[in-house]
């Protein structure tokens, strides 16, 4: 029996290992992407001197980066073995990471195995395996396995599913001393697991959970009037989280943790609505990103079809056998326990984006099927009757069989899929490596430094490099020797966010001071910088206040705003008084106006600035602004570059007849918007702008008038800091010492007086919310004003005290104290640690 047993595991080991192969195998040939720069430089710097930092982990949150208050201390450790055995091998990265995704499926084999022991030899070993195949080979595990910086849940499932399955062992021993030997060793890599990530705390609840499925194996039995056994089996597993709870509290400031900052703040709007659409679970169920399966039909059809077959065998299973209420109740359980840490990240998007929180959730996807259809018939269980329509033994063997076969194809199907999306990675990761072999060129082929703009976050299913600080770290040591971070400079937030938001004053100072080179924007499909080329007489600083007014024509005609050709909306011109507007009416989704045959220099146009009429309401409408630099006629490529709110609050509660026209509709009521384009990298990124169209989106009938480009001299009030350097990333190191900022709004008409905001720690501006939901969402910390235009202000040091970053910026009042023109640009301030060295990155 046990040569019997030995072989099956072997051949589930091979099975399991081809199957982690085919999905994600290719990834080896990957390369760093977006965080995995943070891990391999903490490596490097403990290493060289800073050993302290591997241990820092277990009294603070991992890698003290800001805005990510994670306690997982034990996950260091696996980067700095990594990088003592590999170096900078990407491949040893990724070699880890299968490794640990091999265990874990091999880990839940034989846990299923040891649950359904009841089940017969045979049952037993199909059930195991095509759940722990279906595990293996899920496209929602890309995300772990495929970035080197999501290995921590693999990590946790490492130790977690073995806990499992010797706690599993301990309850069914018959001996008291192997029960306590492998209640001590689950107990020990329980502890391990909640070093890895927070995933694993609701391992308790299932351990609790075990005897709906498993029969004791020690002589006392449990009953109604004696729970002591169970209840002294399952305590100590929840006993264990009250240190662990209090460590985290030490070490985080609160027991939860998670995303704090801006990421934090954007998981919280919608979260009921983000629970309950379906989409998420429709996408869960059939994974498949729509970046590379844009016409999914043919996938989802043959996925249909497996569920078809086995929901089919299921209804044979459900005449010649019980259901197994008590698995189906723990597997129930188990996906309780899973969603616990995912209360406030639900959610997917099209292309599957953060899949990785469902890792654990995906054990019990994994085992609902097999467990629902491999439950043993009634007669082989335990203290069972004999059933009327038990079909014959052959048959059953046959179905058994033919079931595992399904699952076996199954598995195969989705290793194909995570295949694809692997490719997608790896696709991902030859764009960092590139970027940092062609940013070492370009520093060396100049005297000064560079300019760069549009390093990318994302292509596909993957991450790229999340923000401008990732790209830093890939341009020092170890990746770089010596570091050529100093000759470029970026100019993203220093806060995790959109990818397109840009510092444009900064880069408009910059580049008009001749001290930098460029700009040079990074191609994703040429794998290369281009160097763009504004118009050489006017990149000065001496620019005056001007503006490009746009006619507006119900037919297309070059330099006018016409309506969008093809679309279903009527348009006329309308007399709104003395002015004209282009009025749409019965807009479809590709409602809007073009403005063709266009000349703009981007340096000196910064707003577009229009009038639109739209119905009051409770509705939110956006207005998509796309430009490009191609001639009329051809079509637009690609997603709008912005995309900006619009909201017109109704006028009444509930409107009378005066507020509707004779026809019944809503009247339109006129606001005025500035779209600043120039915030936005790719309005940098051409030397000219040859088109713009603007689609709106939400709106059946509107109005637009007074359509212009404007510069940001009359809407935007200077903002710098005093007698502080910046850093080539654009922000500032700032101690326990006061800060003076200079503005000046002398070029605003109308402008007396200032106001000046300064955001929360690790906030911005340019956050993940489209606006605040609420007023407690505000970003903003602190607001001030000065009686003048132009000065002075002192800002105490008090308000930059917590370790992090922070943004000011400034806007002109009127002597009413109404906004004049808009926000500037902000000014960003990075407060290191008064203890010890500076955080993780301080010093990029």
């Amino acid at each position: 029996m046990k040569n019997s047993f030995d072989k099956s595991f072997g051949f589930a080991a091979a099975f399991l290992a081809l199957v982690v192969t085919i999905s994600y195998g290719y990834c080896l040939s990957g390369y760093f992407l977006a965080d995995d720069t943070w891990q391999v430089q903490f490596a490097y710097r403990v290493m060289n001197g800073e050993a302290h930092l591997l241990f820092d982990n277990f009294a603070k949150s991992y890698l003290a980066v800001p805005s990510l208050d994670f306690y997982r201390p034990l996950l260091g450790f696996t980067y700095l073995s990594d990088y003592l055995i590999y170096g900078l091998k990407p491949w040893g990265y990724y070699l880890t990471n299968l490794i640990l995704a091999w265990l874990a499926a091999l880990f839940f084999f034989m846990s299923v195995r040891a649950l359904t022991k009841d089940f017969g030899s045979s049952r037993s070993f199909y059930c195991a395996l095509s759940a722990a195949a279906l595990f293996a080979s899920s496209p929602l595990h890309c995300e772990d396995i495929c970035w080197i910086s999501g290995r921590a849940d693999l990590l946790a499932a490492v130790f977690y599913l073995p806990s499992l399955y010797l706690a599993i062992r301990s309850w069914q021993a018959l001996d008291k001393n192997d029960s306590l030997k492998f209640y001590c060793l689950s107990l020990g890599l329980y502890v391990l697991s909640l070093l890895s990530k927070e995933s694993a705390v609701g391992l308790p609840i299932v351990i609790a959970s075990l005897p709906l499925v498993c029969q004791r194996g020690l002589a006392e039995p449990i009953t109604r009037k004696n729970l002591k056994p169970w209840l002294m089996f399952s305590l100590p597993y929840f006993l264990l989280l009250v240190p662990y709870f209090i460590v985290r509290t030490l070490a985080l400031g609160d027991p939860i943790g998670g995303y704090s900052g801006d990421m934090g703040k954007a998981l919280t709007p919608l979260l009921f609505y983000r629970w309950a659409d379906p989409v998420t679970f429709c996408r869960l169920v059939f994974p498949l990103p729509y970046c590379i399966f844009p016409q999914p039909d043919a996938f989802v059809l043959i996925i249909e079809c497996f569920y078809a077959v086995i929901f089919g065998l299921f209804i044979v299973r459900l005449v010649t056998q019980q259901i197994n209420w008590r698995g189906l109740l723990f597997v129930a359980i188990m996906t309780f326990q899973a969603l616990l840490p995912l209360y406030k990240l639900w959610g997917l998007d099209q292309d599957l984006h953060n899949q990785r929180i469902y890792y654990f959730f995906t054990l019990p996807m994994a085992l609902f099927l097999p467990l629902l259809v491999f439950a043993p018939k009634l007669a082989d269980r335990k203290h069972a009757k004999a059933a009327s329509l038990v079909l014959p033994q052959g048959l059953e063997a046959i179905l058994d069989v033919a079931l595992a076969a399904i699952f076996a194809a199954m598995a195969l199907l989705f290793a194909a899929i995570s295949f694809a999306v692997t490719a997608s990675w790896v696709d991902g990761g030859s764009q960092v490596r590139e970027l940092a072999v062609q940013s070492a060129k370009l520093v060396s082929s100049q005297q000064k430094p560079v300019i760069v703009l549009g390093i990318p976050k994302n292509l596909a299913a993957a991450h790229i490099l999340l923000f401008g600080l990732c790209y830093r770290e890939l341009l020092e040591p170890p990746f770089m020797q010596p570091s050529i971070a100093d000759k470029v400079l970026t100019f993203h937030s220093s806060v995790a966010g959109p990818e397109e938001p840009i510092n444009s004053t900064r880069f408009k100072q910059v580049l008009f001071s001749n001290q930098a080179s460029g700009p040079y924007v990074w191609s994703i499909k040429d794998k290369r910088f281009n160097l763009i080329k504004y118009r050489p007489q006017q990149t000065t600083s001496d620019h005056s206040s001007s503006s490009i007014d746009f006619d507006m024509v119900e037919r297309p005609r070059l330099g006018a705003l016409a309506p969008l050709s093809g679309q279903m909306a009527h348009s006329k011109l309308s007399q709104y008084g003395k002015e004209t507007a282009l009025t749409l009416d019965e807009i479809d989704k590709r409602g809007g106006v073009l403005v063709e045959g266009l000349d703009v220099d981007p340096l000196q146009s910064d707003y577009l600035s229009f009038d639109v009429a739209l119905q009051p309401g409770f509705n939110v409408y956006a207005v998509a602004v796309q430009f490009d630099d191609l001639m009329p006629g051809a079509p637009f490529v690609g997603d709008s570059q912005v995309v900006q709110l619009i909201s017109i609050p109704p006028g009444k509660a509930a409107p009378d007849k005066e507020d509707r026209n004779p026809d019944g509709r809503l009247k339109l009521r006129w606001a005025h918007i500035n779209v600043h384009l120039s915030h936005y990298w790719r309005w940098y990124g051409l030397d000219k702008i040859r088109r713009i169209k603007l689609v709106f989106s939400g709106a059946s009938h509107l109005a637009v008038k007074n359509v212009r480009l404007i510069n940001d001299l009359s809407m935007v009030p200077g903002l710098s800091l005093q007698s502080v350097k910046v850093r080539p990333s654009g922000d500032y190191l700032v101690g326990r010492e006061p800060v003076r900022l200079n503005f000046d709004a002398s070029n605003i008409p109308t402008a007396t007086r200032m106001q000046l905001a300064i955001s929360q720690v690790n906030e911005s501006f340019d956050n993940f919310l489209a606006f605040d939901q609420r007023a407690g969402d505000s970003v903003v910390a602190q607001i001030f004003e000065s009686d003048h235009a132009q000065g002075l202000i002192e800002l105490p040091a008090s308000y930059y005290q917590v370790t992090g970053y922070y943004e000011i910026k400034a806007r002109a009042l009127d002597d009413r104290g109404r906004p004049v023109g808009d926000w500037s640009d902000v000014i960003t301030l990075y407060r290191p640690s008064d203890k010890g060295p500076a955080a993780y990155y301080a010093g990029n």
